[in-house]
This record gives C-alpha cells, structure tokens and sequence, in this order.
C-alpha cells in the first residue's frame, strides 16, 4: 500500500469518526505497517467495520496482508523503540508535510 492509500484509509476514518485523531507518530507507524497490506482489501474491511462499528477501528480488525508474514516493517519498529526517551510528540518531519491531515503543531 502506498503512502497516499494510507492518508485516504485515515481520511475516511477520520471523517466518519470525528473523535479518531491521528498523531503525527501514529501515521508514521501506521505507514510502516499498512506497506505490507493490500489497499482494496483493506478498504473492503475498513467499509465492513463502518457499516457494523461507533468506534474508530483498531489496524488489527482491518489488516490485510499481501502473505502469511504479519509483522510490520522494520522501520516500524525502530520507530516504536527509539520513542521512549522522546518526547511525547515530535515535530513533523518535512517530507510528512505532504501527508499530514491537519497543520503541525509549533513545538517549542
């Protein structure tokens, strides 16, 4: 899945559950886990949960994986252990601009 699949799946999810808010790190893990998924078979489930859900979806109840191999990319992860001593938000990386679905916060 492309980048720009991803911002349309976070999109939708965010037009038709106004209280899912994506932070600038959760659509970096959300790119790095959603590569190794197939886009229209997990719009098809995203559409499945609108129909059935009032709540936002988890990225497990609308995976779909090109193969048997689940686990997210390794960019991921290294982004998932590198937060820990981090701030609690970053600021946006530049290339995230093109993206982002709201303006980035200033950060002091």
């Amino acid at each position: 899945m492309t980048k720009q699949e991803v911002m349309k799946l976070l999109t939708l999810i965010e037009t038709i559950y106004p209280t899912f808010l994506t932070k600038d790190e959760a659509i970096l893990l959300w790119f790095g886990c959603c590569q190794a998924m197939v886009y229209e078979k997990v719009m098809k489930r995203l559409l499945n949960h609108i129909k059935t859900s009032p709540y936002p979806p988890t990225l497990a109840e609308i995976a779909e994986f090109h193969s048997e191999d689940k686990e997210c990319s390794r960019e991921m992860e290294t982004e998932i252990e590198g937060r820990e001593d981090e701030p609690y938000r970053r600021p946006l990386k530049e290339w995230m601009s093109e993206y982002t679905l709201r303006q980035a916060e200033k950060l002091p």
